[in-house]
């Protein structure tokens, strides 16, 4: 499993053209809130570590900054819709979609359900269909 750091540079670049400039352009215009931008960043890195813990077979990266490859996506999403909200600018039709989803897998993380590769207990590729129920004879055997 690759894990990656989401730092404010990852997620401005991230960014669309237009949303980059519009973010720099709040920056200058309020540079107190210069600093806005790595709290959320924070914060929703920490949501989604917890999420990983919410499955004991999982582990952590030890930096805190880092995230599975497979959740980043979707932070930086929820990043920018946060940071959107912020500098008030209006979320399309298109990342309204994206931004459900990545609140969905977010939320899912938290049922236990999310694993990482080569955690403990983990035995197959996730997510797998595997019940664990073996029945002797099959009803269509019968």
């Amino acid at each position: 499993m690759d894990w990656i750091a989401v730092t404010r540079e990852r997620v401005v670049t991230a960014f669309s053209a237009a949303r980059r400039q519009m973010y720099e352009g709040w920056i200058v215009q309020y540079p107190e809130k210069a600093g806005r931008v790595d709290e959320i960043i924070a914060n929703l890195v920490m949501e989604f570590r917890s999420g990983i813990e919410a499955n004991a077979a999982n582990y952590l990266d030890p930096d805190l900054t880092k995230l599975p490859q497979s959740c980043v996506r979707y932070c930086e999403i929820l990043i920018m819709f946060h940071l959107c909200s912020e500098i008030g600018a209006t979320v399309l039709d298109a990342e309204l979609m994206s931004i459900s989803k990545a609140e969905i897998f977010l939320r899912e993380m938290y049922t236990g359900a999310f694993y990482i590769t080569g955690g403990d207990g983990m035995t197959g590729h996730s997510p797998s269909y595997v019940t664990g129920v073996e029945h002797g004879v099959r009803a269509l055997d019968g």
